[in-house]
Formats: structure tokens, sequence, C-alpha cells
């Protein structure tokens, strides 16, 4: 089982990695006043990639049965495959367009918000990592006044640094007192 663990963390850093890399690429050809903010498409395609193997898990348990056929085997390939087919979704569905001095979000469920930079009062910064590792993801959470949550953009997102220099241009990181 630690083995399981180290192998699932190796591979979590490499993929991390992997995906910053290509933010960092996309993020150079990209205009620092009208820029989009989404998921890495890498992210979609583990999610496909996820969703198809644990489908065809399911498939050959069925045709095959051979006492692997349990309900809670069945009951967690279906978990898996549907947590990758949502990951897919989600980095297909959810968007942030900054243009000019407006940010437009648009979750996954299509539900829409609009706001200005003027409109964000507080910031909260999160670190995440698995134990014993360096930081891999940093999350940004911007609030209105009153504490009203307005959208949360993580690290591994195409355009998050540029975002997070605009937000340091328009002196918004500065004045956070909520930076965990």
């Amino acid at each position: 089982m630690l083995i399981a663990g180290i192998i699932a963390s190796v591979v979590v850093t490499i993929l991390f990695a992997i995906i910053s890399k290509k933010v960092a690429k996309t993020e150079k050809n990209m205009d620092k006043n009208d820029f989009v903010i989404s998921q890495s498409k890498m992210i979609m395609w583990v999610g496909i990639v996820c969703f198809l193997f644990f489908s065809t898990l399911i498939v050959f348990m069925s045709i095959y049965s051979n006492d692997t056929a349990v309900l809670w085997v069945y009951l967690t390939f279906i978990l898996f495959a549907l947590g990758g087919a949502a990951m897919a979704l989600f980095c297909i569905g959810w968007k942030v367009k900054i243009i000019g001095n407006k940010i437009q979000y648009k979750s996954f469920f299509k539900h829409k918000k609009t706001f200005t930079f003027d409109d964000i009062r507080y910031i909260k910064i999160k670190h995440s990592a698995f134990p014993y590792q360096t930081t891999i993801t940093t999350t940004i959470i911007l609030y209105s006044k009153g504490m009203k949550k307005l959208l949360t953009v993580e690290s591994n997102c195409v355009g998050y640094n540029i975002f997070v220099e605009r937000l340091k241009q328009k002196g918004i990181m500065h004045k956070s007192n909520l930076i965990i």
C-alpha cells in the first residue's frame, strides 16, 4: 500500500510539472489585457482516459466474470469512470474571461457571473500538496464586499499567472488580509 501511495505521488508530481510547463508556454502568447483562464487540456485528457479505462474494465468484467464481478468492484469502477467524465466535462465547461476591467465567469453548470476588478475586496490564498512534498497547487479565492465568494482560480489553470499579475497591477494582492 505504501508503494502505491509513493507511485501515485510521483505520477501526480510529474503530471503537475508537465501541466505547469505547458501553461507557461501558452501564457507567453496571451494578451495581458484580454485573456481567458481555463483548465489545462491535459487535465481534460486525463479525465477522458480515466473514463474510458474504467468503462472498459466494467464491460470486460461483465463479459468475462470470474468471481471479480462483485457489487463493490462495480461500484468502485463506476465511481472512477464517473469521476473521470466529470473532470473532463468540468474542463470543457469552466471558463473565466478577462476583458479590460471586466471579469466574466462561466461555471460548469453554465452559471454566469460578471464583475470588475473593483468589486474584489479580499483574496484568500491556499497552498496544497501531498504529504512530504513541496507546494503543488496554489488556489486564489476572490471575495466581494460582505465576504461573498466571487471566484476560485487554481495555479494549474491556463492564464493563472497573467491573472495574478493583473491583481498585483491593480493593487488587489496587496490589500488582501486573508492570506493563508
